[in-house]
């Protein structure tokens, strides 16, 4: 059993991690930037459209803090780390597939931009200056009914109304702009068709050329025995954590929010893992803070909110100071990373109140989607995971925003029943399974991810878009959020053996196929704490680099104490998984802390590559999470949703 203490939470921001970041003494005072429309903007309404609510107008891109007067952002990101060049910048030349960015044109029309691909290798589409015939549709956007169309229509008034080309803050307003409203479409469709009086479908775009199906079909695995609470999904917002966590997290400096585990290893793994150890990156993970908690908790409810609030203004500021003359290309790219997460947090939050909403009126057991356009579907999964700020600023070309992607497919795998039992619509397993529940068509879908992943290990394991998919499997495990460990050792499915496949999301995702391209995981028997176990090459040649033993110890509890317990068809209680997840959270915040950059990003790629390509474990954790399904229980973690929905009924 652990022994919990409590965390402090009380000035935390002026102690620590937070004193070493990019600063902003010329910035301009928050508490100037109000949080009404574009400063100078015309007092616009759309007729006829009913008022933004309270909590909609929180929403970043709402905000004059994401459309500061001044010029665009485009510009070469630092140079430390990952591929340098940045979303508006093209390919990096190292593409091998055809993959559109295909947000919604009509949307971009609206704003006064057009938009033009196949102009870079990877056909990375450019956005350039352009005038439209096409004026504001008042009638595209009313479809919203209120909820969110006044918000929309003054962003793509304030966005055709600039005279610079344009760059981050206008790429980063359309693709939020048209997410807020393909989720306004769903929600508002689904709404109606589970009181039997809609079509079984919304429209993904303002142009009503592809739709969005809606899918009721049966998804229930019971699993080896184990008691129903094993598998509920966690808020990852304790306040209390082990010694143990505590003491790692004040000998590096943790504080605040930092000190969640979920919230803590979710940011500090992608930051430090593209930057390093820097400055730079822990500037990101304090804006990153944002998004990660007003997604799971309102800020006002916020444990930390003291800690959120200076998140918050610290944003702001980098956003305003860096458009000072004499701003330093750190200084440039950390604002253009906090403008690009307003509008990114600024959809999220739209997203989660509308489903939140919902849940106050309807109690059903319905909503999985299936897109027809897999390219825009892939487009809304790039903006619904939330990273359009590393997407703009820090590396990418189409394959690396493929990859950048793939981390929304990765959650989705572990969250299959949640969301299925929740009501989600954003899960991408049923548009990758084409609705089907059945376990062949989950195994297909499941296979095409783990052949991306492969290729990515391979192709450009080092770019921001890579990273961030070996970023995702450690959160998951790691966070103290997601029951991944439980959900992989209640699955008595036979299992699919490893993926020895690899393909682009293009071939797979878009265009459908099956991957047939070999590859070989070089599998070699050696001993690891004690534990005879067969592993990659790739993995041990890692290992042998290692003197601190702590990459050992993240692959033993992430990996190889979970093929134990499922060799001897055990499945571990509450207290013991717990044990072992805060083990491996004390050795993964180590390796990220303690080692070169590159090195840190290695391990945590070979621990993926042994979990999802190499093994089938991420397989179990997929199959595993539907048990969940037979509880009968919402699978949302949100604190807000708690007293909201408890269960769900038969429609």
């Amino acid at each position: 059993m652990l022994t919990l203490i409590k965390l402090e939470t009380a000035n935390v921001v002026d102690q620590g991690f937070c004193i070493d970041l990019i600063k902003f003494d010329n910035a301009q005072s928050s508490s100037s930037l109000g949080t009404g429309r574009l400063q100078g903007a015309k007092d616009d309404r759309l007729q006829g459209a009913k008022d933004d609510s309270e909590d909609y107008r929180r929403g970043g891109y709402a905000n004059v803090a994401s459309l500061p007067l001044g010029p665009e952002f485009t510009f070469t990101a630092p140079t430390s780390g990952t591929n340098p060049n940045g979303m508006l910048e093209g390919c990096n030349g190292n593409c091998s597939t055809h993959w559109n960015l295909g947000f919604d044109h009509g949307l971009a029309a609206l704003a006064g931009v057009k938009i033009e691909s196949g102009l870079a290798s990877c056909a990375m589409p450019l956005i350039v200056t352009g005038r439209s015939e096409d004026k504001i549709s008042n009638e595209i956007l009313r479809l919203c009914n209120g909820r969110c169309a006044n918000a929309i229509y003054n962003t793509t008034i304030a966005l055709s109304k600039r005279t610079e080309p344009p760059g981050v803050r206008t790429f980063v307003g359309l693709l939020t702009n048209w997410g807020s409203w393909v989720s306004c479409s769903m929600y508002d469709a689904l709404s109606q068709w589970i009181v039997g009086k809609g079509e079984g479908f919304a429209w993904a775009d303002t142009l009503h050329t592809s739709r969005i199906h809606f899918v009721d079909a049966p998804l229930c695995h019971l699993g080896r025995p184990h008691n129903p609470k094993l598998l509920a999904k966690r808020s990852g917002w304790d306040d209390e954590g082990s010694p143990a966590w505590v003491e790692a997290c004040k000998r590096y400096g943790l504080r605040g929010v930092q000190m969640r585990q979920s919230l803590g290893m979710g940011n500090l793994v992608y930051s430090l893992g593209i930057h390093g150890n820097s400055p730079m990156a822990r500037s990101c993970v304090v804006i990153d803070t944002l998004g990660f908690a007003d997604y799971n908790i309102f800020s006002n409810n916020s444990p930390c909110k003291g800690y959120h609030d200076f998140a918050e203004n610290y944003c702001r500021n980098a956003i305003h100071g860096s458009l000072a003359p004499q701003a330093s290309i750190e200084q440039r790219y950390i604002g253009s990373y906090a403008m690009a997460s307003q509008f990114s947090f600024g959809f999220i939050q739209v997203k989660q109140r509308l489903e939140h909403n919902l849940g106050k009126t309807h109690m059903v057991r319905r909503g999985g989607a299936v897109w027809e356009d897999k390219e825009l579907w892939s487009s809304f999964m790039l903006v619904d995971c939330g990273v359009i700020q590393g997407g703009a600023m820090g590396g990418g070309c189409g394959e690396d925003m493929v990859h950048r992607m793939m981390c929304r497919v990765l959650n989705d795998v572990i969250d299959l029943g949640y969301d299925w039992s929740s009501g989600d619509l954003s899960n991408s397993i049923l548009t990758l399974s084409k609705g089907k529940t059945d376990r062949d068509s989950f195994a297909s879908a499941y296979t095409k991810i783990a052949a991306v992943i492969n290729y990515a290990s391979v192709k450009n394991p080092d770019s921001s878009g890579s990273i961030l998919i070996a970023h995702a499997h450690a959160w998951q495990i790691s966070d103290s959020r997601h029951p991944v460990i439980a959900c992989s050792l209640v699955s008595n499915d036979p299992g699919l053996g490893p993926t020895n496949v690899t393909a682009t999301w293009h071939h797979v995702g878009i265009l459908g196929l099956k991957p047939t391209k070999l590859v070989d995981h070089n599998m070699q028997e050696g001993e690891l704490h004690g534990k005879h176990v067969n592993l990659t090459k790739r993995t041990w040649d890692m290992l042998a680099k290692d003197s601190t033993g702590f990459a050992a110890k993240v692959l033993y509890y992430g990996h190889v104490w979970l093929l134990e317990q499922r060799a001897i068809g055990r499945v571990p209680t509450a207290d013991e998984i717990a044990e072992v997840e805060d083990s491996l959270r004390v050795a993964l915040l180590t390796v990220m802390m303690e080692f070169a950059r590159a090195d840190a990003v290695e391990a945590i790629w070979c621990w993926t590559i042994e979990s999802w390509c190499a093994s089938d474990m991420m397989w179990h954790a997929m199959i595993g999470s539907t048990a969940y399904f037979s509880t009968r229980k919402v699978g949302s973690d949100r604190v807000d949703d708690k007293n909201v929905l408890q269960s769900w009924t038969e429609a």
